[in-house]
């Protein structure tokens, strides 16, 4: 059976922002093509992100005026949220394409900022919980709240928690941390539990 008219939207609208995302990132995706492609070890790699400067033209995102990037019907395209998640970061430079500050991309954008804060297991500021009343659906904020509350009582429970020890070490620079911090246990077996601080998840696992 022919595909309906609303499907063929979506889709459209889900084409335009795989397309949007991958013009969006195409410094990183050239860059990263090239590390794979070349081999190259961490190091080689380090210098190459340093050393390297891809330059494209003024007119570069000027396309995406074209794309339906700021509809209502992006909310039923699959990558729309992981999208507007990436548009957020240069909301400046998707005003000055699109040519507004308003619509569901924008709000999705707000929203998703909101969002990752609490991923990384930071409740919701006062300014952020403003920025979700000013939104004009209720939605984000019902929503980002109930998520929010959620944190706030895993955060208690957590203080609660007993069974385990915080080292204190002072202040050292970043060259002498690790080794201030197995100093005291010198002639002892370590297991050393290396996770990303900035990882919502891993911060939510580690109990301690």
């Amino acid at each position: 059976a022919p595909l309906s008219s609303a499907a063929k939207e979506i889709l459209k609208a889900n084409t335009d922002i795989t397309t949007a995302i991958g013009l969006f990132m195409g410094k990183d995706i050239i860059m990263r093509a090239h590390v794979v492609s070349q081999k190259l070890n961490r190091e080689q790699t380090k210098e190459y992100y340093t050393n390297t400067k891809i330059e494209f033209p003024v007119d570069y995102l000027d396309v995406l005026k074209d794309f339906t990037l700021n509809e209502p019907v992006d909310l039923y395209a699959p990558e729309f949220a992981y999208g507007a998640g990436i548009f957020s970061s240069r909301k400046d430079l998707m005003e000055e394409k699109l040519g507004t500050n308003q619509g569901i991309l924008f709000q999705m954008g707000e929203a998703y900022k909101c969002y990752r804060s609490i991923e990384d297991f930071t409740p919701l500021t006062a300014e952020q919980k403003a920025v979700l009343e000013a939104l004009p659906s209720p939605a984000y904020k019902q929503l980002l709240t109930v998520l929010n509350d959620k944190l706030l009582k895993k955060i208690e429970l957590n203080k609660q928690k007993t069974g385990y020890k915080i080292n204190e070490i002072g202040k050292v620079t970043n060259e002498e941390l690790f080794s201030t911090i197995i100093s005291k246990f010198r002639g002892h077996v370590l297991l050393v539990d290396f996770w990303a601080t900035w990882c919502g998840p891993c911060r939510m696992a580690n109990k301690a």
